[in-house]
């Protein structure tokens, strides 16, 4: 099985992360004591790499028959996951950290 894609919870990290900066900056704009747009902001390094990263995620040829067949698959109660296989897959993963 290839991955071609970050996993949910990475994605979820990052989507988290716009959301708090966006919160961040909305919450500076609205106060009363507004600061001016001139003020520098600086990102940290962990979140400029996850936003490459993401942006080259994004980019990752996808194989639509295969995503629609899976989800054919999903919709109709037909998919079937080997949890053998799976739990197999994921030990290799952390054994690669």
């Amino acid at each position: 099985m290839s991955i071609n894609s970050l996993d949910k919870s990475s994605n979820q990290k990052i989507n988290n992360q716009q959301v708090e900066q966006q919160n961040v900056n909305t919450k500076v704009n609205t106060s009363s004591n507004v600061i001016s747009k001139k003020d520098p902001v600086s990102l940290t390094q962990s979140f400029q790499e996850s936003s490459k990263l993401q942006a080259e995620v994004y980019k990752a040829p996808v194989d639509k028959d295969k995503v629609a067949k899976i989800r054919n698959a999903i919709t109709k109660g037909e998919y079937r996951i080997d949890s053998e296989k799976l739990a197999s897959k994921i030990a290799k993963k952390e054994s690669e950290l």
